[in-house]
Parts: C-alpha cells; structure tokens; sequence
C-alpha cells in the first residue's frame, strides 16, 4: 500500500539545504563551550567570541560520516531494534512531563508510583518499541537528580526494552551503560540513544554540549531535539523554521562527526507553531505535524534515521480533540515514514502532562492505523472464485473452512471500543471512559517484570546507591 506523505517536493529539500548551509556560514551557531571553538577552528571555521561559523564543505563532509542505521541494544537481547532499518515507525510512549492529569481532571506532580507505573504499561504494550528514563519525570517530593537517578534504576527494574536517555549528564550516561553491562554481560554496542536539546534559536549551552563530548568520548549514539515555536523563537512560516531546525540539527551532527567520525545519530525535531493568541506551543497542530514531516525528509536527505513526537496533543483531557489531535500524529507517524515516533503514548497538555487513560487510548489508535495501513494480500484467483461458486446465492460463509480458518487474523479487534448491539450496550452501561478504565486495571494486573537473577539485582541497588549519594 502506497501510504506516503511527503509535503516538500525534491527542489525545496534543496532549498532548505543550501540555505541551512547559508545560515551556519553566515549567522553560525552559538556554542558556550572551548573545546567546541577549538575543534571548529581546527577545521577551518571562523570563531567569534561564542557564535561559531561553518564553512558549508566542513558541514557536507561531516553528514557523509554518520550511518543510515545503527543497533541499539535493550537488556533484553531479543528487544534490540535496528534504527533506521525498519520498514515502520519504532514506537515509544511519552516523554519528560512532570505532571499527571488524573481521573479527576487535575493536574498534579509526578510521583515514583506514576513512574513505576508507566514503566508498566510500556513494558507490557505490544505497540511499544522503545521506552524511557523519563516516560514521565518524577517531581513530586524529590529533588532533580533523585528523579533521573531513581528512574534509571526503576526503569531497569521494571522493562528490559531498548532506552532513551532524556537527562543526559557524566552521571546518567555511565549508571545506564553500567547498568546496560551488568544486565547484557556485553561491552561495547550502543545501550542508549541520549536526547539533546538546543535552545532555539541556535544556541547550545554549556551543559548540552558537556553531554555531547562525554557521549562522543563514551561513543554513544545521540539524537538533536529542536524546539522552536513558529512566530516565538522560530520564523512563523513553516518551510523557514524547517532551515533553522535543520540548522540546528547539523551544526551538531558536524561537531559530533569531527569529534567521533562515524557516530551514529538521529535527526528530531519537536518544532511546532505558537497560537499568537495565547503564545501557547501547540503541539496538536496540524502545521505542527507538517513541520515535522517536513524534517523527517531532510534527514531523508542525509540519510540519517529520524523521530518526532507523534502522538501528542493541546488538549488537557483524554477527550476528542486528544483523539482527533493524536490520530491525525500518529497517522502522520506512518505516512511520513518515520525511524522512531516518540510520545506516540500517553501524552496530554502540549508535552507537559501524562494521562493513563491516554495511554490506553492511543494504543487503541495505533492498532487501527496499523491495520489501516496493511497491505492487501494477492489473491490466488482460481481459489477465490472456487470459494464463491461453492457458497453460492444462497449460502453462508459464517461456518465456512475458510473464515474459521482466517478470521482472526483477517481482522483486528478493539480492545475496548464497542461493536456490540446498541441493546446489549444498553445492557452492559458502560460508556467509553469506564471500558478504558477496565483494560487499564487489565494491563497493570497482568504485567509480568522482567527476570533478574538476585545477585544482579544486589549489585543494581548498590550502582544506584553509588550515583544517588
């Protein structure tokens, strides 16, 4: 099935690439860092204080460097997943936000039960690929590095799927390939992708850049997440603040290249368009999704895998527009052909919030824009008219070999929406909500933790005391 969305044609890719090229030579970046101004000096660009100038052969030579796809490695070998060489999106829930909205409607401080119980939900989720340190950031009674700490020893507790490390410092970086080595028995491989974000527009502060060199030097595998806010911190029509996320994305592919050649890393970008009436970022946004998409083919471009968020939304409950806002992401998900879809799961409040009856929602979304999307099998035409000549006119396939044989892969079936009578839904009197509510309380009754002999759980507990004091 041709199911592709592309909104730049090839001369606007081009576009965008020599006009990132115009801007790094001719604006450059910011970069609060000596070892960065002494690496780009060396190869020639021009160092202004902060604000570092690339010549554009510097830039070209540097995106030839890094790899179409790469392995990233879970604590569960079998999970490993192969970026960049997929012929779908890798899908990863939610991502950072500090608070829940609960079934109540308010919004309140994540706690270390809400984090455990994410962890949950993702490692059961037959959707999710990917998980992460931070699927929602602990705030609630603790101070930050008790949040990140703590998260990186629950989450090896609680999933052995391959992790995004969304707080990137020494500390994290070493605890999750510790505790990666611990688990795997295996050195070397890449056990973590590390999100960095740049402060748009164009700057990379001093403790971005700290965590860049250390994942250079530990060679570990990162990804660039722009920001932007179309009419705020980026240029409000779309295809500009596409050349400025992409600006920002390969001024530190560039740098990661000439540190480590041949690193792999992935191009993101969380760019979306502000609502000049409120200056709010809105991630729900129709042009928000089309920003993104249009990224997806820049890093195409330069054949580096890719991720955006895609299933995130404006709305502050688990409604209609958080339904109509994430199907049309996650649609946008497939379409675009994306590498990794973050945020695909749970998410609420423009990034800021987490919601678990989102969470069951969107699974529910993803299962029918995957069988949506599936291809259609060929027929074998003598046997298909065999079958219809046999049934008849006045037959029934209901009984037939042949659908109970097929039926249950033929078609795919909804966890909790209703395809009953309206009379025994009248019956049942259950509306949406408390269907959700009942597969939720499923899920976390069924979860299975992974197997962890007891002595690597010792030494796991003594790792996290080691990075918590």
């Amino acid at each position: 099935m041709n199911f592709t969305y592309e909104p730049l044609t090839k001369k606007q890719i081009e576009d965008v690439h020599q006009a990132t090229l115009d801007v790094l030579e001719k604006c450059g970046v910011e970069m609060c860092d000596e070892r960065a101004h002494e690496i780009f000096k060396k190869h020639g660009a021009t160092v202004e204080g902060n604000i570092i100038k690339i010549p554009p052969k510097v830039v070209e030579d540097c995106m030839k460097l890094a790899p179409r796809s790469f392995i990233l490695d879970a604590a569960n070998p079998d999970r490993s997943v192969n970026i960049g060489a997929t012929d779908r999106p890798l899908i990863a829930p939610n991502a950072t936000s500090p608070f829940i909205i609960d079934e109540e409607f308010k919004r309140r401080k994540v706690n270390f039960d809400d984090m455990r119980n994410f962890f949950k939900l993702s490692q059961s989720s037959s959707c999710v690929d990917i998980g992460g340190q931070l699927i929602v950031f602990p705030t609630d009674n603790c101070t930050y590095k008790e949040g990140v700490i703590t998260a990186i020893y629950e989450y090896f507790l609680h999933m052995d799927k391959p992790m995004n490390l969304c707080s990137v410092d020494r500390n994290t970086i070493d605890m999750t390939m510790e505790m990666m080595h611990l688990l795997t028995e295996k050195e070397g491989g890449y056990p973590l992708f590390a999100s960095l974000s740049p402060i748009s527009p164009l700057r990379f502060d001093e403790e971005l850049l700290d965590g860049l060199f250390y994942a250079a030097e530990k060679n570990q595998v990162m990804e660039v997440t722009p920001c932007s806010a179309a009419g705020l911190t980026g240029p409000i029509t779309g295809i500009d603040n596409v050349v400025l996320t992409n600006a920002e994305n390969v001024a530190m592919f560039t740098l990661i290249q000439l540190i480590n050649p041949g690193l792999p890393v992935v191009y993101s970008t969380y760019t979306c368009i502000t609502d000049m009436r409120t200056l709010q970022l809105c991630t729900g946004a129709s042009e928000s999704i089309k920003m993104c998409a249009m990224a997806r083919q820049m890093a195409g471009y330069y054949e580096v895998p890719f991720d955006m968020p895609s299933g995130s939304t404006d709305a502050k409950n688990c409604d209609v527009q958080a339904a109509l806002e994430s199907t049309t992401a996650i649609m946008n998900a497939f379409a675009a052909k994306l590498d990794i879809a973050m945020f695909m799961l749970g998410s609420l409040d423009s990034f800021n919030s987490a919601n678990y009856r989102k969470f069951i929602l969107d699974e529910e979304i993803i299962k029918h824009v995957q069988a949506y999307i599936k291809p259609a099998k060929d027929m074998n035409i003598d046997k298909t008219v065999d079958l219809i000549t046999e049934v008849g006119q006045h037959g029934t396939y209901v009984k037939h070999k042949n659908t109970l044989r097929n039926y249950r892969k033929e078609h795919s079936f909804p966890d909790f929406g209703v395809r009953s009578t309206y009379e025994e839904y009248v019956i049942e009197n259950k509306d949406i909500t408390q269907r959700i509510d009942d597969q939720l309380k499923k899920r976390m009754d069924s979860y299975v933790a992974p197997e962890i002999p007891e002595d690597k759980k010792v030494k796991m507990k003594e790792i996290f005391e080691k990075y918590i004091d």
